[in-house]
């Protein structure tokens, strides 16, 4: 059942789950299901066969500058503002529809840490929560508002502009709309860890 373009590299390691591209980057990598070598990886918990509504992925090992293209509100307009996931199974199209930081650590923010490496499946009660969350913590408002329904995908890396403790987060919904965001205002109450 693996797609076919896939299946020399997963004949030669196992290890590997599937790939990210980043087109704005030039940059197509594969990663696996744990934290493997030096490839990026999916959190623990996430097991992409599952029909889940939310998966995270750690791209910090590839080295690439995701923060400078989608950390302002100016850079993302600038974007194509898609990345694509495929997992060994299917192919898929995310739009990137909020950015943020959070703190890795509980005691940068009162013993707290936002769960920006979420993966499964929220309750309704639970996602209406984090969803405020988002809100209140993207770096800007593209106009998209995240549903229930939606597939959401966690791409995160280490902060270069707060430090190695804090990640740069984006959250992409699955999308057949390749279309450019228009409108993207920035927010004016930011709330940093």
């Amino acid at each position: 059942d693996v797609i076919s373009e896939y299946k020399d590299v997963y004949s030669k390691t196992n290890q590997i789950s599937g790939s990210i591209a980043v087109s704005d980057l030039n940059v197509d990598k594969y990663f696996t299901s744990t934290q493997h070598l030096n490839y990026p990886y999916l959190y623990n918990g996430a097991d992409i066969t599952l029909n889940q509504q939310i998966l995270s992925i750690d791209v910090t090992n590839l080295n690439i500058d995701l923060e400078s293209l989608y950390a302002t509100s100016k850079a993302y307009a600038k974007s194509s503002g898609l990345i694509e996931f495929n997992t060994l199974f299917e192919k898929g199209t995310y739009k990137v529809v909020a950015a943020y930081y959070t703190n890795k650590l509980p005691y940068q923010n009162n013993e707290y840490v936002f769960p920006y490496n979420l993966c499964g499946t929220m309750t309704t009660s639970d996602f209406s929560t984090y969803r405020s969350k988002i809100s209140s913590r993207q770096l800007y408002d593209t106009g998209y508002d995240i549903l229930y329904t939606d597939k959401l995908l966690s791409v995160c890396t280490d902060s270069d502009t707060l430090g190695d403790d804090y990640k740069f987060v984006l959250l992409c919904v699955k999308t057949s709309d390749k279309s450019k965001a228009q409108n993207v205002v920035d927010n004016e109450n930011v709330y940093y860890p």
